[in-house]
């Protein structure tokens, strides 16, 4: 991929912590990335939370961890109280387990895709549905996998430690970014799709959802840019930010033999 994007200018949407191992993986492909981070992440300490993750600590058999977010959340209040948790784990996908693996935890169950659809009969269908589970996540966080162990009557209970909030610093770097006529815009959750356009001034959103390739980095962000009226939406099979940025490349690739 060595200098395939020299010369794209390249919008990344992303928290400004999370999206610098995405910065850096475009500017080594030669592009000139605008960070515009769009969302801000704060814990939630609070009494209800300390209660639940005290009492499921005897009450349930699974900790259920949905993105690498949740488990550096979740760390850092696992420490404030002093607690231990032997439970075994399951984890969405690969960023999480590795997340997950450098806090020093054992990864029981992932997956074979990144994706609470398919995340939920893979687990029942190998470790059947009498298993308790806690699903730790954020506050915002999908319905997808809480409906499915509903549906198939498996005991959960959700524990939020943590909001995505807008990050209005954000804005003034969206707009910049927007004026220099990018060549891609790269979103990575369904949250900063609703934000772009929320901050984004009227006629450069109208132009960027018309002429700008938006790459999503899986089908649930992919759903809501087309929702929103982004008219050129591409997405990779594998939901990381390396998967992203190759579909990127494959993708201008592809455009540039046509022109040929």
């Amino acid at each position: 991929m060595s200098k395939a994007l020299k010369g794209k200018k390249l919008l990344i949407t992303r928290e400004e912590k999370q999206a610098q191992p995405l910065v850096e993986l475009v500017q080594h492909a030669g592009a000139e990335p605008f960070l515009a981070p769009l969302l801000q992440f704060q814990p939630i300490y609070s009494k209800n939370n300390e209660q639940a993750l005290k009492k499921i600590q005897e009450q349930v058999d699974w900790l259920f961890f949905t993105s690498a977010n949740t488990v550096y959340f979740f760390e850092a209040y696992r420490k404030q109280l002093g607690l231990t948790f032997s439970q075994k784990i399951a984890a969405v996908g690969v960023k999480t387990s590795h997340a997950l693996m450098e806090y020093g935890y054992t990864v029981h169950f992932q997956p074979s895709i990144y994706s609470g659809a398919v995340m939920v009969p893979e687990f029942i269908n190998k470790f059947g549905k009498e298993q308790k589970i806690a699903l730790i996540g954020g506050e915002s966080a999908r319905d997808e996998i809480p409906d499915l162990l509903q549906k198939n009557h498996v005991s959960f209970q959700q524990v939020a430690i943590y909001r995505t909030m807008k990050n209005d610093a954000g804005r003034k770097k969206l707009r910049y970014a927007l004026k220099q006529e990018m060549d891609a815009c790269l979103f990575t959750s369904p949250s900063t799709v609703k934000t772009f356009t929320e901050f984004a001034d009227a006629y450069y959103l109208e132009k960027t959802k018309k002429e700008t390739l938006a790459v999503a980095i899986g089908l649930t962000t992919a759903t809501e840019l087309k929702k929103q009226g982004f008219q050129h939406v591409i997405y990779p099979q594998k939901y990381t930010i390396e998967a992203m940025v190759e579909q990127l490349v494959a993708y201008l690739q592809n455009e540039r033999t046509k022109k040929e």
